[in-house]
């Protein structure tokens, strides 16, 4: 007790010194978002019903995130009270990750310093948008809920990830792998359990804005499915690629917040983007739990990490938005991969880094200079997202395989990977 407790308190030291190195040489953060989400704390505070008198676009737990600065600091230090109220959830974050890999290398104490350390490099080369936007929220509540479900605690993290979804979606994307899971293992009622722990944390942050908005709180989602395919995605990427071969001729528009590519090649993305999407997320979860990863005795932690990176990485490249935020969702999982896995997060957020801010002008101007090396980072930055998103399927295809959890032996190829 007393080591552990001494490990997380030099974590802490450590994540306090880099951090402040970090901030001194780099700077606060970059955009607009943190004062957006001061107009709707100030709003609420003011009397002003969301969903009703305003309306957000994002889910309503994520506005209890943004008023706790204005509570604190007031409009004239909100920015500031956030950035402290985001640094404590990458607190969180870090020392979950540390966790983790005790868990998966208990007995190889640089395994779990280099994922801890992954974590940090990677997450300070998305400077601009680490303490700038509020992902790291549901980032930290859905590592969490797996960090739970691993040490056989299935139904308090069913609580946190619906948390974690009421706060922002994505997490939700998860449940199927709690429920499957559950269902597999202890039978329907179990799963019931789990699914209206999974409601509870969903639904409860709703009831402080039901009573005035009414059917008004699920105005955000109308917001989002009007969007185009935000200029960052995979699939905008694609028409971006056709249109520099000459098979295509698409448009940068400005909308929802966002700049997007439009056009008839785009449309066409569009349209195959949502189902793409369901496949990517959820084709990991159903190999994990039919060829029974996730029923095997002891809960082992590895499938659940596996299948949740998985799940996690087919959403970014399914999803017709892929802002530069959204690299925190997946950095926290990826460093726990192993040192492949390490070297993925630090590559994607230096790619992701270098498209916003560095050459967003130019990628959005498409104008040269800049233009050319712009579009090459973007595409790296995504095909090194599929390529992570491929590596590890196959490495949960070989971790579950029928042999290595049903024969009490594993296969050659499972030993291997």
């Amino acid at each position: 007790m007393r080591q552990g407790m001494r490990r997380y308190l030099l974590l802490f030291a450590a994540w306090a010194v880099f951090r402040l190195l970090e901030r001194w040489l780099l700077g606060p953060g970059f955009g607009s978002d943190p004062f957006l989400y001061a107009s709707y704390a100030k709003g609420w505070c003011s009397g002003a019903a969301p969903y009703a008198d305003f309306h957000p676009e994002y889910p309503p737990a994520a506005l209890l995130i943004f008023v706790v600065p204005f509570l604190a600091g007031g409009p004239a230090r909100y920015v500031d009270m956030f950035q402290i109220e985001m640094a404590l959830f990458d607190l969180g974050t870090v020392a979950l990750v540390l966790a983790f890999a005790t868990l998966l290398w208990p007995k190889r104490l640089a395994r779990q310093i280099a994922a801890a350390a992954g974590y940090l490099l990677a997450t300070a080369v998305l400077n601009p948008v680490l303490f700038w936007r509020f992902d790291l929220v549901p980032a930290a509540l859905a590592l969490g809920a797996l960090y739970l479900a691993a040490t056989r605690r299935e139904l308090l993290g069913a609580v946190l990830l619906g948390l974690g979804g009421s706060v922002k979606l994505w997490p939700l994307a998860l449940a199927p792998l709690w429920l499957g899971a559950s269902w597999r293992r202890q039978g329907w009622r179990r799963a019931t359990a789990e699914a209206i722990a999974i409601g509870a944390g969903l639904v409860i942050p709703l009831a402080l804005f039901v009573v005035r908005a009414k059917a008004g709180i699920f105005g955000f989602l109308q917001f989002h499915s009007e969007r185009s395919l935000q200029l960052e995605s995979t699939w905008a990427n694609l028409a971006l690629l056709a249109d520099a071969l000459g098979l295509s001729h698409s448009r940068i528009t400005y909308d929802h917040g966002a700049f997007n590519v439009d056009g008839q090649f785009a449309a066409v993305l569009k349209s195959i983007a949502r189902a793409a999407s369901l496949v990517l997320v959820f084709v990991p979860q159903a190999l994990a739990l039919r060829r029974g990863a996730m029923v095997a005795e002891g809960l082992p932690p590895r499938p659940w990490l596996d299948t949740a990176t998985a799940s996690v990485l087919g959403l970014l490249l399914g999803a017709s938005v892929l802002s530069p935020q959204f690299m925190l969702w997946v950095v926290p999982l990826l460093v726990l991969a192993g040192t492949p896995g390490i070297a993925a997060a630090v590559g994607v957020a230096a790619f992701t880094t270098a498209i916003y801010p560095v050459l967003y002008d130019p990628l959005v101007l498409r104008q040269s200079p800049g233009y050319g090396i712009a579009l090459a980072c973007l595409t790296m930055r995504n095909l090194l997202l599929a390529g992570a998103y491929s590596l590890v399927v196959r490495r949960l295809l070989l971790r579950t395989s029928p042999s290595s959890v049903q024969g009490g032996k594993p296969d050659i190829a499972a030993a291997a990977a």
